[in-house]
């Protein structure tokens, strides 16, 4: 962290950091995690007020929508192209305070600032399973169905102070 914030300011220096947990933690606040997470996110919480760093939870929603056709309970569904995703990301301090900022109210998501980088790999990322699945046939025609799968996780975001957010939720976060 501290190679961080030395280097802050240069091109190769990221804005922000987002790192995804190994558990979702739907409460997003620190008292919610648990085992390694929790160990991270505690050793994190205890330096950053010293490095000028903050500390808040990104849940992550995301959705994708597919043409598919349903083959039965024994074949499951020919899922054709992708239509359309769609991705939430609600931005919360460490005590699970909505952090609200104008400037920059959608939290962006970009390789350079991710752990891992590849964090938009939907599939990769949730080992192939999601929260809910939802099949609409359409018309009954090959391929006129939709097929809906959501996906959630939750990621530590760590970030300068004076970014992301205004000066009130450092007064939170130590409480």
């Amino acid at each position: 962290m501290r190679a961080w914030k030395e280097s802050e300011g240069q091109d190769y220096a990221p804005s922000k950091i987002v790192y995804l947990l190994e558990h979702e933690c739907p409460d997003a606040q620190m008292s919610a995690l648990k085992g390694a997470d929790a160990n991270k996110v505690a050793v994190l919480h205890t330096l950053s007020p010293e490095l000028g760093f903050r500390l808040g939870f990104a849940s992550i929603s995301h959705s994708l929508y597919r043409r598919a056709s349903d083959y039965g309970a024994r074949n499951g569904y020919c899922i054709d192209t992708l239509e359309r995703c769609e991705t939430q990301i609600y931005l919360v301090d460490i005590n699970g305070k909505m952090i609200e900022n104008d400037s920059d109210s959608e939290l962006e998501l970009s390789g350079k600032e991710t752990i891992p980088a590849d964090l938009d790999d939907w599939d990769r990322i949730s080992g192939g399973s999601y929260v809910e699945e939802d099949y609409d046939p359409g018309s009954g025609y090959p391929n006129d169905g939709t097929l809906t799968r959501e996906y959630e996780c939750t990621a530590l975001v760590i970030w300068p102070n004076e970014d992301l957010s205004d000066e009130d939720s450092d007064e939170d976060a130590s409480d």
